[in-house]
């Protein structure tokens, strides 16, 4: 979970369970993206995506379907 606004490094990727372009923050992330990629039984992975419930949408996380 990160903050919706956060301005640390990030990885572009283009990963094709993903729509669009994919930002990691850091190995741990990005290492996660690569095993879902290749996990026959994940269809679509959704990156940085705003939780619901919380006070103005102000984190994001990231979903797998």
């Amino acid at each position: 979970m990160r903050k919706k606004n956060f301005k640390g490094r990030y990885e572009k990727r283009v990963i094709d369970k993903c729509e669009g372009v994919c930002k990691t923050y850091g190995a741990i992330q990005s290492i996660c993206a690569e095993l879902l990629q290749a996990d026959e039984g994940i269809a679509k992975i959704q990156c940085n995506v705003l939780l619901d419930g919380l006070e103005m949408g102000e984190y994001t996380s990231d979903a797998k379907k």
